[in-house]
């Protein structure tokens, strides 16, 4: 190992020697030929570690090893090792041999055993002039020291090539590990789609050696009911199993040729796009600058594995099993900073780029949100967060300041009741809880519930309502609507009201049927709920009608239906039938952020266009110059003003104004009584456009009222040779005890005919029905009077707890 001539030494290389070998031991960072920038050890450090064995290097390996747990953690990090110490060795080895600056200048080469020190030759003396040898300023110096110059380029390429050749065949595995957990998530694709995974219904695993192919496990039942699972190989995105004895005969080119451009399309685009990426860098003609950016992106990948493991670590989910017996989450922790910091130090302005791009990513995914369940270690998080703020919700008094209606509506399935559903979710948006209780009466299955409850969240998720959905089973629907009221929600975040539609055939079933109706409103009020009763002309019950989105309308071909987009004015919705058969051309597609929805009658038949209005009734905003009229006609605790208020925020009702009725205690202070509940409106900042103060509640209905009102009670009246249960039939004492409250609703009736038949939406005081006192035959009655015939009507009860205040 000592040089062969004078142009070998001129250029640097003097042989191992202890004396170069101690000058070359300590730092001497500055410009050179190769860089002119400054330099230091991070910047240094940034072209080397690219080059050292990546820890991640053989989990893209991990489907080819018997043991992936014990294989990985010894096998990367003596890789690790082996690389670390080559290029120490190697960099120990060039300063022990050559000098940092040589001339080149063979005639500056003296006789070696004249001179005391190997620095006094002239070659080496660099000083006011550029040299262009030596290991600071000539990349080159490794064909100087070695035997045949050719053979270091040689190896430089099979370094770059065995480089290569592993990230062709680590990228795929990746692929298609990633292709493997969609399959596993339950992604659905056409048949026909590229993305079509086979085999479903298997378990899909990490891939084994063939590159295009993976193993997978099969249940299979033998004929005494044992269950065995057998290994199966499939392959991924082909329609057809291969055998893996063929697959292993394949070239390594048609390995990597079938994985990236047969496997799927997005796979060869991404190649594609990698290969113009690392073209135009390789075109910069400086690979220590791009060395500086790679090394970025490096510590910024391996910084989030740490954080990630940190993370995983920290929430505690029982998932997170690490096997590597030397894991720390704190040196996990630890290791995430040094990547941080190491970054800076490298280059602060790439990294400050870099974790711009990163962030840039992360809202990307975050706000696309992909249909994948990954099982990440942030949704383990929210759910440890979520019990905890539940928690803590339990050891806070409720106060009125912070009251807001949290609401269980009685829906049944929400497609049956869209327009009960949509009313609920004005109350309660996004800022309160939403309970969408169903009481199924015939007994199902596990399966048939679990679809049920799917059907169910897709219906409020196609809607953007968030909510809740539950499903009680039961034969008696006033004892399915208990469970409900006292089983649905989770220590303080639980309904505080109850939401159903008014009963509008309760003059034709069956009297129990009705009994258990108004049983419902008995539980609620035990059970310290306020109540709201919803009731329109048209009914809320559409489950004859079908609902389909745009997609599944296009299968079925039902030209007929009636198309919705969600968030279009009412005049601008499709009410379908003979204008859809007119078009030529298929409607616009919807604006991104809007939904569009088909309704269908059975068959595909055209619906009315007043059943697609009450369907959608609370989708649209209403014109200006609408009115919302409160009847507030008891001290509830406040909540039939809160009501209209809540909804007034809402863009729907945005528009309308708000008028305020109230009852007289006495006729000759009715101006006093007017001027004071102004007063108390505008202590609980309540906007409004006018007060109404009725004085005559008391007085005697019209004749007409009192007929009609009889005609509804006849049939429901005690009669002697008949024996019906009790609380179906109204008994003759019940009714003249209730004769002035039956008159009272009689009276409120011919007001609201007066004053609010031309109302976009009327809240009234709900009538308090007594057990014991009124039957269900003579509550529903009273209920009727009031409702009938009349806008948008909601009764409401609150459980006399104060919702309002007069303090911000």
């Amino acid at each position: 190992m000592r040089p062969s001539s004078k142009d070998t030494i001129a250029k640097g290389f003097v042989g191992y020697k202890e004396e170069v070998f101690r000058h070359n031991w300590y730092s001497a960072y500055r410009p050179s030929r190769i860089d002119d920038s400054d330099q230091g050890f991070f910047s240094v450090f940034a072209v080397f570690f690219p080059s050292v064995t990546g820890i991640a290097a053989g989990a893209n390996m991990s489907g080819d090893l018997k043991d992936p747990g014990s294989a990985i953690p010894k096998g990367t990090l003596v890789a690790v090792f082996i690389t670390f110490t080559s290029y120490i060795g190697y960099g120990m080895m060039s300063g022990a041999c050559s000098v940092r600056e040589a001339s080149g200048n063979p005639e500056e080469v003296l006789d070696m055993e004249n001179l005391s020190s190997v620095f006094l030759h002239p070659a080496f003396n660099c000083t006011g002039r550029d040299c262009e040898w030596g290991l600071l300023q000539n990349s080159q110096m490794m064909t100087v020291v070695s035997a045949w110059g050719p053979l270091i380029y040689g190896g430089c390429f099979a370094a770059t090539l065995s480089s290569a050749i592993a990230s062709i065949v680590g990228g795929p595995r990746v692929f298609q590990v990633e292709f493997h957990l969609i399959e596993s998530t339950g992604r659905n694709f056409p048949p026909d789609s590229p993305f079509c995974p086979i085999g479903i219904g298997q378990r899909p695993t990490v891939p084994r050696a063939p590159l295009l192919c993976s193993r997978a496990w099969t249940k299979q039942r033998s004929s005494k009911g044992i269950y065995r699972l057998l290994p199966s190989q499939h392959c991924l995105h082909t329609h057809r199993f291969i055998n893996s004895y063929s697959i292993h005969h394949l070239s390594r080119f048609l390995y990597i040729y079938l994985t990236l451009y047969r496997a799927s399309k997005a796979t060869c685009k991404g190649s594609l796009h990698l290969h113009l990426i690392i073209a135009c860098l390789t075109l910069a003609a400086d690979l220590n600058a791009v060395a500086t950016l790679q090394v970025n992106f490096y510590l910024a990948a391996y910084g989030l594995i740490n954080f990630s493991a940190f993370h995983s670590s920290f929430t505690k989910y029982p998932g997170w099993r690490p096997s590597f017996k030397f894991y720390n989450l704190w040196l996990s922790l630890l290791g995430t900073g040094i990547c941080a910091t190491v970054m800076f130090l490298i280059q602060w302005d790439v990294a400050l780029a870099t974790f711009a791009v990163t962030l840039i990513l992360y809202l990307y995914v975050s706000y696309r949100r992909p249909d994948a369940n990954w099982g990440s270690s942030t949704q383990a998080l929210a759910s440890t967060n979520a019990l905890r703020y539940v928690q803590s919700m339990n050891r806070v008094e409720n106060h009125v300041k912070t009251y807001r209606p949290q609401v269980l509506v009685l829906a049944g399935h929400p497609s049956t009741r869209p327009a009960l559903m949509d009313f609920a979710h004005l109350i309660t948006k996004s800022y309160a809880l939403l309970i969408v209780g169903h009481v199924n009466r015939d007994p199902f299955k596990y399966e048939n519930r679990v679809s049920l409850i799917q059907k169910g969240y897709a219906w409020l998720n196609r809607h953007h309502i968030k909510g809740f959905y539950d499903v009680v089973e039961s034969d008696c629907l006033d004892l399915g609507t208990k469970a409900l009221l006292q089983l649905s929600g989770l220590g303080r975040l639980r309904p505080n009201m109850v939401l159903l539609g008014f009963k509008a055939d309760w003059t034709e079933c069956d009297p129990v049927e009705t009994l258990r109706y108004v049983n419902i409103l008995h539980d609620a009020f035990d059970n310290c709920l306020a109540v709201g009763i919803l009731r329109l002309k048209s009914g809320l019950d559409f489950s004859r009608y079908v609902e389909e989105d745009r997609k599944s309308a296009e299968k079925l071909n039902v030209s007929k239906c009636s198309e919705i987009t969600k968030g279009e004015s009412e005049t601008q919705s499709t009410s379908s039938g003979e204008e859809q058969a007119h078009k030529s051309e298929p409607s616009e597609k919807p604006r991104s952020g809007e939904m569009t929805l088909t309704y269908c009658g059975i068959e595909g038949s055209a619906l009315p266009k007043d059943v697609l209005n009450s369907i959608t009734r609370f989708q649209h905003p209403l014109k200006k110059g609408t009115r919302m009229d409160v009847w507030w006609l008891y001290d509830d605790g406040g909540l039939t003003i809160l009501l209209p208020y809540i909804l007034k925020q809402r863009a729907q009702f945005s528009f309308a104004s708000l008028r305020i009725f109230s009852l007289a205690s006495s006729k000759g202070e009715l101006e006093h009584e007017q001027r004071s509940m102004a007063a108390l409106l505008s202590k609980f900042r309540i906007d409004y456009s006018d007060v109404v103060v009725i004085p005559d509640v008391q007085r005697m209905a019209a004749d007409q009222t009192r007929q009609e009102f009889h005609a509804l009670i006849d049939p429901f009246k005690e009669t002697a040779n008949e024996s019906r249960e009790e609380g179906t039939y109204i008994p003759d004492a019940e009714y003249l005890a209730n004769k002035d409250k039956s008159n009272r609703q009689m009276r409120l009736r011919e007001l609201l005919l007066e004053y609010s038949l031309d109302a976009s939406l009327v809240v009234m005081t709900l009538p308090m029905p007594r057990m014991g006192t009124v039957s269900a035959p003579l509550y529903m009655a009273w209920l009727e009077t009031l409702t009938k015939d009349m806008p948008p009507f909601l009764l409401v009860r609150g459980n006399q707890t104060s919702v309002l205040t007069f303090y911000s």
